[in-house]
């Protein structure tokens, strides 16, 4: 996984083996290669940047840089 100019890129693959002292009759899911690009809307935090795999699902975790997050401005009241 790599974030670089606000591209996040993902590559994997997928190796498929039989078990020692089994033989494989017929492979339904080959051994394959991928890699798939998202471009970024917003500013990323490359430093906060986590992803974890949990039951076959990857999850990757994103903070925005603090320049992309709102500010909050205080609206005072004249008198």
């Amino acid at each position: 996984m790599s974030l670089e100019d606000g591209v996040l890129s993902v590559s994997g693959e997928r190796k498929v083996s039989a078990p020692e002292g089994h033989a494989v009759h017929r492979r339904e899911r080959p051994a394959l290669r991928f890699a798939r690009s998202v471009s970024l809307p917003v500013k990323i935090d490359a430093e906060k940047v986590t992803a974890t795999v949990k039951d076959g699902v990857l999850t990757i975790t994103l903070a925005k840089a603090p320049e992309a997050r709102p500010r909050q401005i205080t609206v005072r009241a004249g008198s």
